[in-house]
């Protein structure tokens, strides 16, 4: 597409927070600059401002204008702008939200569960933690407290019914509604009906695929990378090293990432005997380094992922996964090809220690798993992602001329 006809089009990005803090906030410091190289005129609304020193998605585009709402209702200085096209990736107002959907044609990228479940994790956690496969509505509510969805407050659950509700309506207002993965698109369908069309639009690579790798046997160590909460389920990958000790595996861990559950993990990983590394957060070019040096990377996510970008990352580098396949991740993870999944009606720490077993077992097989890992990551290219994206702007330029 030329500059010149990309330059006329004007795309407001709304997002919750200015500063990378999460996945949402990768993705936009990605796309933002190529994006403004296609010519297209580009503006921020975020919620929360950047903060200290932390790295903000638009250090790569200086000079774009970032604006701050300070209430419901969208500045002034955005409706005189006249944006073309609202690209958002969620709001915590979802009153903000919708009234910016009465601006302009909105696409919105859904990154999580947001607007389709009660709680935003499509988790049950009673008798054990297992996908939920229901339908967002009210009988959510009679099913919170003996699934344990959200807790045992039976007001917080009503308040965050109340709240995902909302965010609901928002979906009803999108013009187009972007999914990373198949499983997202297959639910967000389901949910929101036909009306509204569900494109599948992958998150792209921070790089490209290099084009050679140099040969390695498979070693010992295990990466993990991400958040440190329950629902991650890194003390299930810890108590799978243990197994695997047990049965004279020994296996190194390196977590790189933070959370809630950063020294419940250290005290589990002390008290099984395994070795382990707990990095914190870690800078891009870090983590790069410790994908390549691992031997596999894990991804035991107890809830169903989105997508789970860090097993692509990993096998831009030709290191295998190891996951429950859950979620978006059955879209990279093809067992026995790019790595291995933890099978089983209840998978588990036994499930995934031979999920380590198979992936790590013969030098032959894992040299195929690297291969297959890197070929898979060659369909997440950056280019190709924003082309799609930009195909889908200029198609809301006719959903505005038909309002």
């Amino acid at each position: 597409m030329p500059a010149s006809r990309a330059g006329r089009v004007k795309i407001l990005i709304a997002t919750r927070y200015r500063s990378v803090v999460g996945g949402a906030e990768v993705y936009l410091s990605r796309i933002l600059k190529p994006l403004a190289d296609r010519g297209y005129e580009l503006r921020l609304l975020v919620e929360h401002d950047r903060s200290g020193g932390a790295t903000a998605i638009d250090d790569t585009v200086p000079g774009i204008e970032c604006v701050v709402p300070e209430s419901e209702t969208p500045p002034g200085t955005i409706a005189a702008w006249k944006p073309d096209v609202i690209y958002s990736q969620g709001l915590d107002c979802s009153a903000l939200e919708c009234r910016l959907a009465g601006l302009a044609p909105l696409v919105r990228y859904a990154h999580d569960y947001s607007g389709v479940c009660a709680t935003g994790t499509r988790l049950h956690l009673s008798p054990r933690a297992a996908p939920c496969n229901r339908r967002f509505g009210f009988p959510c509510l009679v099913m919170h407290y003996p699934r344990r969805c959200g807790g045992l407050n039976p007001l917080t659950a009503v308040r965050g019914y109340r709240a995902q509700l909302e965010k609901h309506r928002v979906l009803e207002r999108a013009a187009r509604i972007l999914v990373a993965a198949t499983h997202m698109r297959d639910l967000f369908r389901r949910e929101v009906g036909n009306r509204i069309e569900i494109t599948l639009l992958p998150y792209p690579l921070h790089a490209p695929v290099p084009a050679e790798l140099p040969d390695r046997e498979p070693g010992n160590e295990i990466l993990y990378a991400g958040r440190l909460t329950r629902l991650k389920g890194v003390h299930v990958l810890i108590e799978a090293l243990r197994l695997l000790e047990c049965n004279g595996r020994n296996f190194k861990l390196v977590v790189a990432g933070d959370g809630p559950e950063r020294e419940r993990l250290e005290r589990q990983a002390r008290a099984s005997g395994i070795t382990a590394r707990f990095l914190g957060w870690i800078a891009r070019e870090e983590l790069d380094g410790e994908m390549e040096r691992a031997t596999l990377v894990a991804v035991p996510s107890l809830w169903p992922e989105p997508f789970g970008m860090t097993g692509i990352e990993a096998a831009r580098v030709g290191t295998p996964a190891v996951a429950f396949s859950r979620g978006g991740i059955a879209d990279w993870l093809v067992d026995g090809v790019s790595g291995h999944e933890a099978t089983g009606a209840t998978p588990g720490a036994a499930q995934l220690a031979d999920a380590i077993t198979r992936a790590t077992g013969d030098p032959g097989h894992y040299r195929m798993l690297r291969a297959g890992a890197r070929e898979t990551a060659r369909r997440y290219g950056l280019e190709n992602h924003v082309m799609q994206l930009s195909e889908i702007l200029q198609a809301m330029l006719r959903v505005k001329a038909a309002r």
